[in-house]
């Protein structure tokens, strides 16, 4: 079952990565059929294997020998790992894990190849609250948590110029789901990796945060909350 449900998250990792190239660039997500960015050719079916078709050529372009951006592999690879822990035998849950993933998937690869990622994908997010609920409670502390949060990130934003107003909804939306003491974790690890990012392409340039967000978000939920 752990195999189907893989494949099944590397599917569907497979279809988002298309749709957040091709809504921004206002490209039909049904035609043309999938095609190299740098030839133009037309994908083979081969080619469209999630993972299988990147190994195959070798991260390269069977046509035009241009490297293929790891991107799309990358969250197959995520998206099947977290579909193993899908609550398949609950519907209710498992719609709300399939939509929260898929929301949070889009605005991930939409932010890394755009450096923005529309609002409505954040609506995507909320069936979470029947996903994490077990986790934490809704009381006062938390109310005071979320406008003190809010407060700090925008008096940071405005210092350093360094998050944007949708890093600050995302992170407010994780403390929502999973309380403040995670989502310090979660601002942690991202941060971290995303230092880790700018030493080793020894580059001073922006990069898009919200995928290295959702990477600590991930991290927390699924190897702290499920191990």
């Amino acid at each position: 079952m752990s195999f189907i449900l893989f494949l099944y998250g590397t599917i569907l990792a497979s279809f988002i990565t298309l749709c957040a190239y091709r809504i921004p660039n206002h490209v039909s997500i049904f035609y043309p059929r999938s095609y190299c960015d740098q030839c133009n050719h037309q994908l083979r079916y081969w080619q469209l294997i999630p993972i299988i078709g990147f190994i195959l050529q070798r991260g390269k372009c069977y046509d035009c020998r241009q490297r293929i951006t790891p991107l799309s592999t990358l969250l197959e690879l995520f998206a099947g790992f977290i579909a193993i822990h899908a609550p398949y035998h609950h519907l209710i849950n498992l719609f709300a894990f399939i939509l929260f993933y898929s929301a949070l998937l889009f605005i991930t690869a939409t932010d890394w190849q755009q450096q923005f990622f529309y609002s409505f994908g954040l609506i995507g997010l909320l069936p979470g609250i029947s996903l994490f609920s077990s986790h934490h409670h809704w009381t006062l502390a938390l109310l005071i948590s979320l406008v003190a949060t809010l407060v700090f990130l925008l008096l940071l934003s405005q210092l350093t110029n360094g998050l944007g107003v949708g890093d600050i909804e995302l992170i407010l939306i994780f403390e929502m789901l999973v309380g403040f003491y995670a989502t310090l974790q979660i601002i942690l690890i991202s941060s971290s990796l995303a230092i880790l990012l700018l030493i080793f392409i020894h580059k001073q340039q922006r990069i898009a945060f919200v995928p290295f967000l959702s990477l600590g978000f991930i991290c927390v939920t699924q190897f702290l909350f499920y191990m």
